[in-house]
């Protein structure tokens, strides 16, 4: 059985009493210190920086709360794996480049009229097969890494299926005062948000 989903994001109906008693168990496991979009200092790779602040910022412009300080050791794991993906794609590409660098090698010797020696030869198909092999092992570690990801993205509530259902509503845009108004209230109101 899937887990429960915030009661902010429940969409059937809910008596009174059932929707007060989820959000009273809910409340009791709210922390009282916000997420916010400053990156951790644990992270320190470009990638993994823009993944938090782009991912915090997401979720802060949400109405309702779906992750908290305490999702923050699942939100880094995230972040950490997206920038470990670039890494393995990045090795991947070079191993790629590689490999097309000894097959072309190796073809022109075919080819070629010269006589090569057995040894160089075989020298060379190796490296084709090593070049292969690399580019084959790096493709399945970005497969497990997209795997890890995809899973981290469930957890977090940002795939569609994980979004199922949940219809968190975005926060109302500030509307700027105008000019008259200023001048009579002084300095522009800011609205309180309400605590849970």
């Amino acid at each position: 059985m899937p887990a429960k989903k915030p009661v902010d994001l429940v969409v059937m109906h809910l008596t009174k009493a059932e929707r007060q008693q989820r959000e009273e168990q809910e409340g009791a496991l709210a922390p009282k210190k916000a997420l916010t979009a400053r990156v951790p200092a644990k992270l320190t790779g470009e990638i993994e920086r823009s993944v938090w602040q782009e991912t915090v910022r997401q979720y802060l412009s949400l109405e309702d709360r779906i992750v908290s300080v305490l999702d923050r050791g699942i939100l880094l794991d995230y972040c950490a794996a997206c920038q470990q993906l670039v890494e393995i794609d990045g090795l991947r590409s070079e191993a790629m480049n590689n490999y097309t660098k000894n097959e072309i090698a190796l073809t022109k010797v075919l080819h070629s009229k010269k006589d090569i020696g057995p040894r160089d030869l075989l020298k060379l198909i190796n490296a084709v097969n090593k070049g292969l092999d690399e580019v084959i092992k790096l493709d399945a570690r970005a497969d497990n890494k997209r795997r890890v990801i995809h899973t981290f993205r469930q957890a977090l509530m940002l795939t569609p299926r994980s979004r199922a259902g949940v219809n968190p509503k975005e926060k109302e845009r500030e509307q700027p005062q105008s000019e008259m108004a200023m001048i009579i209230d002084g300095e522009p109101k800011k609205k309180t948000r309400k605590t849970r």
